[in-house]
């Protein structure tokens, strides 16, 4: 249990992509181990999420700092198919 500890510690984990299938696969796996984490998406926060959010534009970089204020790690997760480029 000493990764539970750490994180706790540490402050949340950031997943970037939350609102996509990766992204809220892995925010729902940190909450099922009672781990602190935060997502963090260009859309809402949907209503079945507990989680701390936080919506940001990775391409703009709009309201990021206030996402990343006191995370302890980064989980990226976020993407666009349509746009590989950009990942």
């Amino acid at each position: 249990m000493a990764t539970s500890k750490r994180a706790r510690m540490n402050g949340p984990t950031l997943v970037t992509g939350a609102a996509g299938v990766l992204g809220g696969a892995v925010l729902a796996n940190l909450a099922a181990r009672d781990l602190p984490a935060r997502g963090l998406s260009r859309r809402q926060k949907p209503a079945h999420v507990l989680a701390d959010w936080s919506c940001s534009d990775l391409l703009t970089g709009e309201d990021l700092s206030a996402a990343l204020d006191g995370t302890g790690s980064i989980i990226h997760c976020a993407s666009d198919p349509r746009r590989p480029e950009m990942i």
